[in-house]
């Protein structure tokens, strides 16, 4: 026995009724969308719960950085995880930072790159560094425990102001638009890494690398660029999709380093060279000036490379690391900057700028002070405060051995 054929209602025309034959259609377009909907809810909680395991807390994973007019991009206040905490002010301090400044407290600000800021180095066994752990916070605990040891009714305050990737002339901005209002006694600038970088790879004297991409969004915008805010309102929006973009923005820079070692095998043209010393010079006379205007003595050091490590007794993971930098910075963070170390020298000696060479802050220490390339471990952060300490130290309690003992008086009778 057959089943019988489907039965086709007609419409008074006799034609099939279409509006029936569509309802199934519409029916299953919908349970398809009501599907791929909790697909990707429940991405979205597997997301969210991974990150509660990762990072203690479940609405903390927002953007690093935020998009800064002046500087391009600034830490996002509201970024955390477990061992990140940024206060208010977009510091990474655990204390709050207020712009009026406490009586009897000596304010010093550390400003640089990454590793002022503390970044981690994934798979090293001493990779991960909590707020505890950076140069600034073992600078405040040095400093404190030797105004307890002077006697001095001093509390010393050291602000991490260092942000992942920066050059000195964002932080020179960063200082004369931001940091300035904090009304610091001492700076610290920390740099070299980033600057040399930029050096090797030809970005243009002193400019970021997203400036013109930048400036055509805010003058000349395309349909790329709202592609780009709609991309990021939905990383605001969504764990997962933040994440995604996270990755594929990290292949992406991946590709495109593969595609760029190459030029770390080459050293710059000396004409190129000349120019980035002289930009890299005029950044610091300048930010030494927004410093002294802002009665705040800056000094300048140059941050160690493990590439160009000469004076540590290297750990054997530290000489691994040596040995494979040393393939790609064998110029660049060896030669190039011992070169820049001169310009500074140069600097002090005819301009007034205060620079100490610290290539021996690791002299004594037989540790594991790096982490990777660059970056340093708890306890090498601990050993470069207290190189630190010991070249601030007089200006911060004023004693007569202090550089600037004039600056460092009136601040005392300003403030």
């Amino acid at each position: 026995m057959t089943d019988p054929a489907p039965v086709l209602t007609s419409n008074a025309g006799g034609q099939p009724d279409t509006a029936t034959a569509r309802t199934p259609r519409r029916g299953r377009r919908l349970k398809i969308a009501l599907i791929l909907f909790a697909v990707a809810l429940a991405a979205e909680g597997a997301t969210r719960l991974h990150q509660y395991l990762k990072m203690g807390s479940l609405p903390t994973y927002v953007p690093r950085h935020l998009v800064d007019f002046y500087r391009f991009y600034r830490v996002n206040p509201e970024f955390r995880t477990r061992t990140i905490r940024v206060n208010h002010a977009g510091f990474r301090n655990d204390e709050e930072i207020t712009r009026d400044k406490p009586a009897n407290v000596v304010r010093i600000v550390m400003m640089g790159g990454s590793t002022v800021w503390g970044e981690d180095a994934s798979g090293s066994p001493v990779g991960t560094i909590d707020n505890r752990d950076t140069i600034a916070a073992h600078l405040e605990t040095v400093l404190n425990e030797r105004a307890a040891s002077r006697g001095a009714k001093l509390r010393i305050q050291v602000i991490n102001a260092g942000v992942v990737g920066y050059m000195l002339f964002q932080e020179e901005i960063y200082f004369s638009t931001y940091i300035s209002e904090f009304k610091p006694d001492v700076v610290i600038a920390m740099d070299g890494h980033n600057d040399l970088d930029a050096l090797q790879l030809g970005v243009p004297l002193y400019r970021h690398r997203n400036d013109s991409p930048f400036d055509r969004e805010l003058n000349r915008p395309v349909a790329f660029d709202l592609y780009r805010e709609v991309l990021r309102y939905a990383e605001n929006k969504s764990l997962l999709v933040r994440k995604t973009s996270t990755r594929v923005a990290e292949w992406m820079n991946h590709i495109a380093l593969s595609a760029l070692q190459s030029k770390f095998d080459h050293p710059p043209q000396e004409e190129q060279i000349q120019r980035w010393l002289d930009a890299y010079s005029s950044t610091v006379r300048r930010f030494d000036a927004s410093a002294r205007i802002a009665n705040a003595p800056i000094l300048f050091t140059i941050q160690l490379e493990v590439a160009g490590e000469s004076r540590k007794r290297l750990t054997p993971d530290e000489a691994e690391m040596h040995d494979h930098t040393y393939r790609y910075y064998r110029w660049l963070h060896t030669t190039m900057r011992d070169r820049l170390i001169g310009r500074m020298r140069d600097l002090k000696a005819h301009n007034g700028i205060w620079f100490e060479d610290v290539t021996d802050a690791f002299s004594t220490e037989h540790g594991q002070a790096y982490i990777d390339y660059t970056h340093l471990s708890s306890l090498g952060a601990a050993t470069m405060a207290r190189r630190l300490a010991s070249l601030v130290e007089p200006e911060v309690f004023c004693d007569a051995a202090a550089v600037h003992i004039e600056a460092c008086s009136l601040r005392r009778m300003s403030r």
